[in-house]
């Protein structure tokens, strides 16, 4: 009988490490930074990020609505923190952004814009 109730409460804590170390991948997942965000403010830029192929970073413009003139710009990104993320691109040298519940804060030329997640999948928008 002693043997069963050892074993009964081995089993009871491996069961509950297994179910703590899965809610913690879930968490770092919930963090990663992955996924296409646009921005209301800047309606011709859509940021993508791909952290499944070599967290690669692109930022893609149009200069305007008449103007269809596309420019892309290829970097990288890491994680400095859970919440920050660091970029690096041609007109990102080292530049911090924030990742909060899906949305990124970011500042540029001195003006701080918030891109949206539109898609977990990171798709260029052509």
């Amino acid at each position: 009988m002693k043997k069963y109730i050892a074993l009964f409460f081995s089993m009871s804590i491996l069961i509950l490490i297994l179910i703590f170390i899965k809610k913690n991948n879930n968490l770092d997942d919930q963090y990663k930074l992955k996924g296409t965000f646009t921005c209301e403010e800047l309606p011709f830029a859509t940021m993508v990020f791909d952290a499944d192929y070599n967290y690669i970073f692109y930022n893609y413009t149009y200069n305007s609505q008449s103007e269809m003139e596309k420019h892309i710009d290829t970097g990288t990104f890491f994680s400095k923190t859970k919440s920050i993320y660091v970029i690096n691109s041609k007109h990102f040298n080292n530049k911090e952004i924030i990742y909060v519940k899906d949305n990124i804060e970011i500042t540029i030329n001195d003006i701080q814009y918030s891109f949206k997640k539109i898609s977990d999948i990171p798709t260029m928008l052509l």
